[in-house]
């Protein structure tokens, strides 16, 4: 696998003796964890090999991260994606294999045969293996490279990776800007003047370009700038009492004064008091949270809202907002001002 270098904190994996495997850790945003996996499984693999395979995907599953992706050659001609079948017998590797993804809860994304090749019937047996149904999308089917029989695979994954060389953002800080100097710099020049000849003689179009090229020009001399980094500030789930927030200080002060006492008589009075103090933590984070969770279940029905800002705050892929788009081939400004001027048209009339 190639991975682009600016992106920080990527680590090469070996967790089973499975052959033809590559495993890359990357580390997200707020503490997340994505998982690549590269496959290749031969079709004339042993029993003992895919049984490794198996292992692997459910030891995977069972760890600790946010974003899985796996993909590669899996050979497996005989099951049906649309259905979850398989004609293959119920102990054969294909059996096994689906059941394994059903067991590791995987979404399947490719849904066209990838392999082709003479009379053979058109198979799919390169898959993508995700452990959220949004992760995928805009799945491209290209011709095979070279002499290959397998079609290029080519989509988007939608994560939130954290590169090592992040841009500063810039931001306006419009409550500070100079209107005053903007207004007196608009009336001592003859821009209205000038405006009138361009609505006399431009179309919409380029009317538009000209006002807006003025506006930004007065918002960059007139409104001061700042910068912004990325703080990606670690946030809790659920709201936090204040003295949940101290026990959690207590124990992080315990866990400090143990890590300096550990190599002196006294550490294990030390350790047992950040034990204590961490099994307390951890219960009365759980009982937060269920309290929390038993809250928003008692007001789902007449706040259904909180319901389904807490369940989609659990998935790690948002379903983003379509542009406003009325004809396809022609994706500019003036398109999208005459759909919403045409749809606000309509509501007008409706109404008066």
């Amino acid at each position: 696998m190639t991975v682009l270098p600016n992106l920080s904190q990527i680590s090469t994996l070996d967790l089973t003796s499975f052959r033809e495997v590559s495993l890359l850790e990357v580390c997200l945003r707020k503490g997340d964890k994505l998982l690549l996996g590269c496959f290749y499984r031969s079709p004339n693999s042993s029993d003992d090999n895919n049984e490794e395979l198996c292992d692997l995907l459910r030891n995977i599953c069972g760890n600790s991260y946010s974003h899985i992706c796996l993909m590669g050659d899996f050979n497996t001609p005989h099951i049906n994606w649309d259905l979850h079948t398989t004609s293959q017998p119920e102990h054969s590797h294909e059996s096994m294999f689906l059941q394994t993804v059903q067991d590791c809860f995987l979404y399947q994304h490719v849904d066209q045969p990838t392999r082709a090749r003479g009379t053979n019937t058109p198979s799919i047996l390169d898959l993508i293996l995700t452990n959220e149904q949004n992760m995928v999308s805009d799945i491209e089917y290209h011709a095979p490279l070279g002499a290959s029989d397998h079609k290029l695979l080519v989509f988007k994954y939608h994560c939130y990776c954290d590169r090592t060389n992040n841009k500063v953002k810039l931001y306006y800080k419009y409550n500070n800007g100079d209107y005053d100097g903007m207004r007196a710099s608009l009336a001592g020049s003859e821009w209205l003047l000038i405006f009138e000849e361009i609505v006399n003689n431009l179309n919409m179009e380029d009317t538009w370009t000209n006002l807006k090229q003025k506006i930004l020009e007065l918002r960059d001399e007139f409104v001061p700038t700042a910068t912004i980094g990325n703080n990606n500030k670690w946030r809790y789930e659920f709201p936090i009492s204040q003295e949940l927030r101290d026990l959690i200080k207590k124990k992080n002060t315990a866990y400090r004064s143990w890590n300096a006492h550990r190599y002196r008589e006294d550490a294990e009075q030390f350790r047992l008091q950040y034990v204590r103090l961490r099994n307390q933590c951890q219960q009365s984070c759980r009982k937060a949270k269920r309290d929390h969770e038993k809250g928003i279940a008692e007001q789902s029905k007449n706040q259904p809202k909180l319901f389904w800002k807490y369940s989609k705050h659990k998935l790690k892929t948002r379903s983003g907002v379509a542009p406003l788009l009325g004809d396809p081939n022609n994706p500019n400004s003036l398109c999208h001002t005459d759909t919403g001027n045409s749809r606000f048209t309509r509501v007008w009339f409706t109404r008066f």
